[in-house]
């Protein structure tokens, strides 16, 4: 079965016999979904080897412990680590793991939650929250999430070693095979327009969700002497829009934990002055608006 990901399932059934006598007898089925992964140096076909994938010009990327591949080449890296930090991904896990933006994926998941045994690849997918979910409330559907950040990457992992096909890689070098995607996903995730063109397939949607101005704008409020508003047709993609959506909502963070790695998982932390620091240190309650655009594309 080369060139397919293999899993194999074992249920444990007792038998009875004539004697009376029970055996356990081992029943192994085996779940064959086909891969789409191509090599990100000659875009050749990867097929799996033992713990490894090659493709015909023997090039090698092998299977962590943890499951993922790291497909990100060295001229793909714009530094030694790139991405979001470790720090900032592990605040942005623990605060999304308590359900703050359970409101955003629930927007998202309504958008696919009709589709069955599709494809589904998330650019961007961070520390693997909205990757996770997705797969976990639709089942038939063959996941994908990737970021630049293998750090994001051994994170996401934490959620699923085998229900996601999680893998290091840059937007702009995706490894997946052309036309073979169904439904692409960006969320407040930077995107190569051209390679998203190349895997979706004719018949495919985008689905992108971006900050709207006053998106987390108390905390802007703090770090900002004035808080600059971007114009909303430069967040959007260069395809068909065939559905745009507003939401808007507040929630409540009543700790300081949760307050603190909320800005720590945005760019907004990093800009802080000192003496706004000393006030998010001390601040244990806190209503944040989450105001978010979704865009669904289709190729033009």
């Amino acid at each position: 079965m080369i060139g397919y990901y293999k899993s194999l399932f074992i249920n444990y059934q007792l038998l009875k016999v004539n004697n009376n006598r029970i055996f356990y007898v081992i029943i192994i089925l085996l779940k064959v979904i086909k891969l789409l992964y191509i090599c990100p140096k000659c875009n050749n076909k990867l097929n799996i080897n033992q713990k490894s994938y090659i493709c015909s010009n023997n090039h090698v990327y092998d299977i962590s412990k943890k499951n993922y591949v790291n497909f990100l080449l060295s001229n793909d890296k714009n530094s030694i680590n790139p991405g979001d930090t470790k720090d900032s991904l592990e605040a942005r896990h623990s605060f999304l793991t308590k359900g703050y933006y359970e409101f955003i994926f629930n927007k998202v998941n309504e958008l696919v939650k009709d589709y069955n045994n599709i494809n589904l690849l998330d650019i961007g997918c961070g520390e693997g929250y909205y990757t996770y979910n997705i797969k976990k409330n639709n089942q038939s559907f063959n996941v994908y999430g990737f970021d630049i950040s293998k750090d994001a990457i051994n994170i996401a992992s934490r959620y699923t070693k085998s229900d996601v096909n999680w893998f290091v890689a840059n937007s702009k070098n995706i490894p997946i095979e052309s036309n073979s995607i169904d439904v692409v996903l960006a969320m407040f995730s930077f995107v190569t327009p051209s390679e998203i063109n190349r895997v979706l397939k004719d018949d495919g949607i985008i689905i992108q969700v971006s900050a709207g101005n006053n998106h987390l704008i108390e905390i802007k409020n703090i770090v900002y002497d004035n808080v600059i508003t971007k114009n909303k047709e430069n967040v959007k993609l260069p395809f068909n829009l065939i559905n745009s959506y507003e939401y808007n909502t507040k929630i409540n963070i009543n700790n300081n934990e949760d307050i603190v790695n909320l800005f720590k998982m945005t760019p907004h932390y990093y800009r802080v002055k000192k003496d706004n620091k000393t006030l998010l240190d001390n601040l244990n309650n806190m209503d944040v608006t989450l105001d978010i655009i979704v865009n669904v594309y289709k190729k033009d």
